[in-house]
């Protein structure tokens, strides 16, 4: 009887062991603080832009660590596990949404940033101009020299005129008739009076020289060429020598 008695106080002391004194553990939140969203800009501040492609700069703080951002052309605020967010990093590609028609459309993208925790910042937001520009500037005249038909010098000036439906922004001028890209060399910011180099000669005469000239506005679109042409003429500076002279007597 007394060890069936030790037994029941043992098991009891075993039971109320495991019941009365387990604890559960303590789980703390070390990411207390939502991300703060700083600032974003798009293309280094600028005002307007030809292209879909863009650069966003974006900055955001948070006690533990920024790990993800959200951009938008919305300013619906995004859902925390939802679709479309990237890894942070202070530079990143957008794509801003194309248009049908040329034209100026400002266009603004929104961003948030999330921690690892899961909280979301506020947004910010920056906007620029989109300009859809798919017209080529009309290449109207160059003109050498305001006309002139000859010339005794390599350096003379174009005239230029050239008309766009947004802005010419840029020309190239050449003796070769071969059409540029728009990546080459040689452009040089549009005005209607510009300096020029005809090619030289090595012997006095009259040389043809035509200058070829083509336009381009700020999305890379080229005209067709214009040209002009003057003569080129090289004096003969050397004084004839006297080999001989006879004088009957």
């Amino acid at each position: 009887m007394n060890k069936l008695i030790i037994l029941f106080m043992l098991g009891l002391l075993a039971s109320l062991s495991s019941t009365c004194f387990y604890e559960e553990p303590v789980v703390y939140d070390t990411d207390a603080a939502l991300p703060v969203a700083v600032s974003v800009s798009i293309n280094n501040g600028a005002d307007n832009t030809t292209s879909t492609s863009v650069t966003l700069t974006l900055s955001a703080t948070d006690d533990v660590g920024v790990t993800k951002y959200y951009a938008s052309e919305s300013s619906t605020t995004p859902s925390v596990s939802g679709t479309g967010w990237q890894s942070y990093s202070t530079s990143v590609a957008f794509t801003i949404t194309d248009e049908n028609s040329d034209g100026t459309y400002p266009k603004t993208v929104y961003v948030w940033f999330k921690d690892d925790s899961g909280k979301m910042s506020s947004r910010v937001n920056d906007s620029i101009n989109y300009i859809k520009d798919t017209t080529a500037p009309t290449a109207v005249s160059v003109s050498i020299d305001s006309g002139a038909d000859n010339t005794t010098s390599t350096a003379v000036t174009l005239t230029l005129s050239a008309t766009d439906n947004i802005a010419v922004t840029d020309y190239y001028a050449s003796e070769s008739n071969s059409t540029p890209t728009a990546s080459a060399s040689g452009w040089a910011s549009y005005a209607t009076s510009a300096s020029f180099t005809l090619s030289s000669a090595s012997g006095a005469g009259t040389y043809p020289r035509t200058v070829y000239v083509w336009f381009k506005d700020g999305a890379g679109n080229l005209s067709s060429s214009v040209n002009d042409s003057i003569n080129f003429i090289v004096n003969d500076t050397t004084a004839p020598t006297a080999n001989s002279v006879v004088i009957d007597g």
